[in-house]
């Protein structure tokens, strides 16, 4: 995880899945990363002028492949409207990874099958990755990287064993009422995969 002092935060937090070895499900057949259908949703619900968030990573561990997929492909983009319908699976969290601060988030986190509203005009793509060339592996796991370094590797992404990935991302900034939004999809795609979901991120007031 990139060093918290980048950006002088002291509250970290930290969303975990709902259930122990239970991933939580795309919608059933994502194939074309529309923007109302992602897979997570990380919303800055703070007042105007309140806190920033900074996205650190996300973590997703897969539970189930789906049936036809032909590759999966990972992208991010930002909005400044609220995004979030429907269709959550509750995560655990966010929790204060301070054990000194009394803190709570201001962020609202969303996974699993979501539906989410029409892109507003000011939405931005920032960043798009073929994680696999082929179907998922259970146990694949494919971490979500903003503003770290970019790391060259050349790990296969056709195998059929599990395999850690890194996709590496640019460094996100959420004000107040805007909205991270990460679309899992899988061309040919005829049924769900599922996934673990964590992910992490700084909290702190704008200077």
């Amino acid at each position: 995880m990139a060093d918290p002092r980048l950006y002088g935060g002291d509250d970290y937090f930290v969303v975990t899945n709902p259930t122990l070895d239970t991933g939580l499900a795309t919608i059933a057949a994502p194939t074309t990363g529309a923007d109302i259908e992602p897979f997570v949703i990380l919303k800055n619900n703070d007042i105007k002028g309140g806190k920033l968030i900074y996205p650190d990573y996300i973590r997703l561990t897969c539970t189930a492949a789906g049936t036809a997929g032909a590759s999966l492909r990972i992208s991010a983009k930002i909005d400044d409207a609220a995004r979030y319908t429907s269709g959550s699976t509750a995560t655990v969290g966010p929790k204060n990874a301070n054990m000194n601060s009394p803190l709570t988030s201001i962020a609202l986190f969303y996974a699993g099958p979501l539906v989410a509203a029409a892109a507003s005009s000011a939405q931005r793509m920032i960043g798009e990755a073929l994680a696999r060339m082929a179907i998922p592996v259970v146990g694949d796991e494919f971490v979500i990287k903003f503003g770290q370094a970019i790391a060259v590797n050349s790990i296969a992404k056709n195998g059929t064993a599990p395999t850690t990935y890194v996709i590496n991302f640019a460094p996100v900034i959420l004000g107040d009422g805007d909205s991270l939004l990460v679309h899992l999809w899988l061309p040919s795609q005829s049924a769900a995969s599922s996934y673990l979901v964590e992910s992490g991120w700084w909290e702190k007031m704008a200077s």
